[in-house]
């Protein structure tokens, strides 16, 4: 993505179930994720290899949740 959330980027609400969050790009924050608001569920998953030009891989702003839940997700190998 050419802004923030190479990934996702929400406002509202996202569940997943294995799904991997992986090999994505952000011109601006939050490669592999960008919750601006709303909850991000991952049961099952994988959030590895996300890169993002500025700020971290992987934004959680204020008033927004990253729950994941089961004993594959994992977060790995993001760079920003």
């Amino acid at each position: 993505a050419a802004g923030d959330g190479g990934g996702i980027w929400s406002e509202g609400t996202v569940t997943l179930t294995d799904v991997p969050i992986t090999y994505n790009q952000a011109g601006g924050k939050g490669g592999g994720f960008y919750l601006k608001g709303g909850t991000l569920s991952t049961t099952r998953g994988s959030v590895t290899d996300n890169t993002a030009a500025t700020g971290t891989a992987h934004i959680v702003e204020a008033g927004a949740t990253y729950t994941n839940v089961g004993l594959m997700t994992t977060i790995t190998g993001t760079t920003s």
